[in-house]
């Protein structure tokens, strides 16, 4: 059987980080989990096309498999962290049925090499195997206007690259970084003016005159 990937999503993916583009922006997708907002899934669909070209109805795979990663992002305890490895089952696994009888998986078995080896069919498989390399590097955004999923590079990010204004300084844009950095700057402000006029409010002690 030949596993034909949409035109769309094999330019998409040959771009730099481009599954963990694809995959941040569909954890981002319908935040809110409305299953009627079908709306952003035929955005996704019309840039990237299906996940699984096997699918009857894509608009709803995207809506599921956004809410599914979604968990995975947050998963912390050994149940959630179990639930997600057998959602990750599901995209690896061969369906197999009497249509269909040479599906392969997604993971194959290289018998020469003694390894197993990735060999992804569709979109959705390129984009659990990113989460599988990401695990470590789930994140949300710890800016509290902004709480965007992200993959962390590098070090601790606390923050994601999303450019946004910030209503204090309308008139300039920045990543959330940024604007938490300013928030900061303006913070320490706010702090010593507050620690400078509290000083000049302190009564002042009166001197004694010396008398001869």
């Amino acid at each position: 059987m030949q596993y034909a990937l949409d035109e769309r999503a094999k330019a998409a993916l040959a771009q730099r980080n481009g599954a963990k583009k694809i995959l941040t922006e569909l954890v981002n997708l319908n935040p809110k989990d409305d299953p009627d907002n079908v709306a952003e899934a035929q955005t996704f669909l019309n840039r990237y096309g299906s996940l699984d070209p096997r699918s009857d109805h894509p608009e709803l795979d995207v809506l599921a498999w956004a809410s599914i990663f979604r968990f995975a992002w947050n998963a912390r305890t050994p149940e959630e962290i179990e639930r997600t490895g057998r959602h990750l089952d599901n995209i690896f696994k061969a369906e197999v049925d009497l249509t269909n009888l040479y599906e392969r998986p997604a993971i194959v078995a290289d018998f020469a090499t003694g390894t197993w080896k990735p060999e992804p069919r569709y979109l959705l498989d390129h984009l659990g195997l990113q989460l599988m390399e990401s695990s470590r590097m789930l994140h949300r955004c710890e800016n509290p206007d902004c709480d965007r999923y992200f993959i962390k590079g590098k070090g601790h990010k606390k923050y994601c690259n999303l450019w946004s204004r910030w209503d204090r300084e309308i008139d300039r844009v920045g990543t959330c970084a940024d604007i938490m950095r300013r928030r900061g700057q303006y913070n320490s402000v706010e702090r010593n003016r507050e620690a400078i006029n509290a000083r000049r409010r302190k009564p002042q002690a009166v001197k004694k005159r010396r008398t001869a």
